[in-house]
């Protein structure tokens, strides 16, 4: 039985893409890279044909629905992968809109510097709203994320959780608690 957690229109939900609402994807592609750093179309193809947890999606339609806004912060390039996460996010639209912000083209995919590009997008994102009336909901699979999004956001930004998700199983469990 799911319960729908006590959110209001003010709120704002920021969600990780790979290894949160869905399979990490980046495994499959890090064992498959050409000699010239290139995906091949192979993988790409398996990397579309992997959906969204059914327990996000769930939780999606619940929660989401009525809130501000929505964003999918990811460390997918567009270049490579833009088109199959806007398929594989495609579901989420008859419930509420979304804006993905994808990691730059041209910046090589280094743990310290993504971490850092993130919080800065997330801070940029609350940047544009009323701090008065939003209350902010992140989610995310790699909990070193949390202390850098706090050390960036803070004392600026008071309304603000961060939901560690490692597992499609995390989904039913925030579902079942107010946040």
């Amino acid at each position: 039985m799911t319960h729908r957690l006590s959110y209001v229109m003010g709120d704002v939900f920021i969600f990780d893409i790979d290894g949160c609402i869905m399979p990490n994807i980046f495994p499959l592609i890090k064992e498959s890279k050409t000699d010239g750093g290139h995906i091949s179309q192979e993988i790409v193809k398996k990397a579309s044909d992997i959906s969204l947890f059914p327990e996000f999606i769930e939780f999606y339609k619940q929660n989401c629905a009525q809130c501000q806004a929505v964003y999918f912060i990811t460390g997918r390039k567009r270049k490579y992968y833009g088109k199959i996460t806007e398929s594989q996010l495609e579901p989420l639209k008859i419930y509420k809109d979304y804006i993905i912000k994808h990691f730059p083209d041209n910046k090589p995919h280094i743990l310290k510097e993504y971490f850092h590009w993130k919080a800065k997008n997330i801070k940029d994102i609350m940047n544009q709203w009323s701090q008065d009336s939003v209350r902010f909901h992140i989610f995310d699979d790699l909990i070193d994320l949390f202390p850098i999004i706090s050390k960036e956001i803070l004392p600026i930004v008071k309304n603000f959780n961060c939901q560690l998700i490692q597992e499609k199983d995390d989904w039913i469990h925030i579902m079942n608690m107010e946040l």
